[in-house]
């Protein structure tokens, strides 16, 4: 029987040494914030960390991070989520707005002219920077971002799936449905049910 845990990133993590010398990828916070809610690590590698964590000393330190340093290597290089693109372009900064006005706004009805005024860049040219930079557009971002939402209420709340989509931005239950099948593999009821039966 395989044994697996899940581990959940927040939004303000970033990989052990980042703020060093040391060069990491620059497409790892993008990679990190489009996976699916959650990142499986086989038992082994979870017994590793936990063990680090529960010695902590300066040795096991060492040993931690060389477990998270081997997974963001292995995520880098992985034939999904890897890209060959740069980091940012220079117009790419006036998207760093628009990122926060999402996440605090997904909920909301959003539309890409309203994301363009606040980029400072023309509806066409907000679209093109936006796909190239992230490698989806804006439209799919928000779907995306409010997917994740919705797993997150599916797996911890009782709330019924109208109210969970209604609350997280889709104003169609229809189309909840089918982004949700789209973009996780199962409906929303069979996503709930596999939680809360392991």
């Amino acid at each position: 029987m395989t044994t697996a845990a899940t581990w959940k990133f927040c939004s303000r993590f970033s990989p052990p040494g980042a703020a060093s010398r040391h060069r990491f990828h620059p497409n790892i916070p993008v990679m990190l914030h489009f996976l699916h809610p959650s990142i499986r690590f086989s038992a082994a590698s979870v017994h590793q960390i936990f063990r680090c964590i529960r010695e902590n000393s300066a040795v096991s330190d060492l040993l931690l991070k060389s477990e998270l340093l081997r997974f963001f290597y292995l995520l880098a290089a992985s034939p999904e989520l890897c890209t060959d693109r740069p980091a940012m372009p220079a117009a790419a900064e006036n998207l760093r707005p628009v990122l926060a006005y999402i996440q605090e706004h997904f909920a909301d009805p959003i539309t890409i002219e309203e994301l363009a005024r606040l980029s400072h860049l023309s509806k066409s040219y907000f679209m093109s920077c936006f796909k190239q930079t992230f490698g989806l557009g804006a439209v799919e971002y928000l779907t995306q971002l409010r997917i994740k939402a919705a797993c997150e209420a599916l797996r911890s709340t009782t709330r019924s799936v109208s109210e969970i989509a209604y609350d997280n931005g889709f104003r169609n239950l229809s189309n909840f449905n089918r982004q949700f099948r789209n973009k996780v593999g199962c409906t929303p009821q069979m996503y709930r049910k596999e939680f809360q039966n392991p």
